[in-house]
């Protein structure tokens, strides 16, 4: 009679098979200069270091969301002074804050508030995630204190829900609101930040995040808050009525396509390509029927938001379908304009989209022309290193077979456990494959 471990070994031996075809991943081999190019402009247009969001002589807005995905893709092209310009504006605006974060926009040209006093936790996130990803990637430590202390504000966010997630934003009208877009971002910011740092603390905030994320915003799960006959995420708790775009693509992205339990968050996706809010519009009198999603159900009008189909296609790409990612990928290049892209359009309606190019839409084209996942750190040594189970050579069915025999187990010092959360799951096995037979110095 096979032993316990035995069954698992193989068991995951199939599984791991058809992982591994699954996550296969395919360069998409086309200059993404362009773009670069254009956010370059961007922030020569003053020289505070901020980019301006829009391409809009009236609106000098510069959003925290924007410039954290102008830092990444600045690091991703090798334009790091470029992104250390921004680095360096933010720290110093976050030294002069108060709460020792940001509000939610400054102005470009003075680096001045510019009417915008909400604290809100996602695009907090998201510069803590761009610090992660630049440090990931070039090894400079010197913007960590940063995000640490934006960490520390985040802390505050945390509701009274014993499962730990965090409230929508202050100085707003909705504080006390649970976004599930917002909790998603902040996973990452939290969990990258413990991998980097090496801080369980951290690794222990962004459990709790995923953890709410799946048992109350993922449908599927028996009594979930989502209340919804579908495999999605719902916007927000109490709030199953109104389902979005980046709640699917983002959730994929910075969860993975599975869960600890085995939920198949992937399959949001699917149901994405055949909701209503994928569809079609024309972008002008030429470029006709482009193909793309608009960001929420309840909406009244039809367009295409250009950033958030990005999302749909580099979260595509990571689960493995590289035909759906390509083609909406693609579909979003055919709007290119001036090297940069819009925010949204529709032709036949223009007052439902907004067609400024936009900072945020140049910058996923980007990083889905060198195919980057910005929720994603997992090219780090350090990730990689915890993946090589047995410490020489390349990633193989030794470290498989080592981490097989964990399979399941739960405490401190397992061998399997790979990302460092005291349990060996799908995680785990999702992080295994991304570097499967590769060394962590290629």
């Amino acid at each position: 009679m096979k032993s316990k471990n035995q069954v698992h070994f193989c068991w995951l031996l199939v599984v791991l098979s058809l992982w591994l075809g699954y996550c296969n991943l395919v360069s998409a081999g086309s200059d993404p200069n362009a773009q670069i190019n254009w956010l370059i402009d961007m922030q020569d247009l003053h020289d505070t270091g901020l980019v301006e969001s829009y391409e809009d002589i009236t609106d000098t807005n510069s959003w925290i969301h924007d410039q954290a995905l102008a830092i990444m893709a600045f690091t991703a092209a090798g334009k790091l002074e470029r992104a250390r310009e921004i680095l360096n504006i933010m720290k110093d605006l976050q030294l002069e804050d108060k709460n020792n974060a940001w509000v939610e926009c400054y102005n470009a040209p003075d680096s001045s508030y510019a009417g915008c006093w909400k604290y809100i936790t996602g695009p907090i996130a998201w510069m803590v995630m761009s610090v992660n990803f630049y440090e990931c990637r070039t090894g400079d430590p010197n913007y960590a204190s940063m995000a640490r202390m934006a960490l520390g504000w985040l802390d505050t966010m945390r509701s009274t829900d014993p499962n730990g997630p965090l409230r929508f934003c202050e100085n707003c009208d909705i504080p006390n609101a649970i976004s599930t877009e917002h909790n998603v971002d902040a996973y990452s910011a939290y969990y990258w930040r413990g991998m980097l740092d090496a801080n369980d603390s951290y690794l222990y905030k962004a459990n709790l995040i995923l953890d709410y994320l799946r048992k109350e915003m993922w449908a599927p799960t028996p009594g979930s808050n989502c209340v919804q006959d579908a495999n999605v995420f719902c916007r927000g708790y109490n709030d199953s009525g109104v389902l979005a775009t980046d709640c699917q693509s983002w959730s994929v992205l910075s969860l993975g396509p599975v869960g600890p339990d085995g939920e198949e968050f992937y399959e949001s996706l699917y149901w994405l390509l055949d909701s209503d809010l994928q569809t079609t519009c024309d972008f002008n009198d030429n470029i006709r029927d482009v193909n793309g999603f608009k960001s929420e159900s309840d909406e009244q009008c039809d367009y295409i938001r250009v950033d958030l189909t990005e999302s749909v296609a580099g979260a595509l790409f990571s689960i493995g379908d590289d035909v759906n990612s390509t083609y909406f990928h693609s579909e979003m290049g055919k709007t290119v304009d001036a090297n940069g892209l819009v925010h949204s359009f529709n032709r036949d309606e223009p007052s439902c989209a907004d067609s400024r190019n936009y900072v945020a839409s140049a910058a996923w084209y980007y990083l889905n022309e060198v195919r980057l996942n910005p929720f994603n750190l997992r090219p780090c040594f350090a990730e990689c290193r915890a993946a090589n189970i047995n410490g020489t050579g390349r990633i193989n069915f030794i470290d498989y077979a080592i981490f097989a025999l964990d399979w399941l187990e739960t405490g401190s010092g397992l061998a399997g456990d790979i990302n460092r959360d005291r349990r060996v799951q799908w995680m785990d096995l999702n992080i295994l494959t991304e570097y499967w037979l590769g060394g962590c110095n290629d």
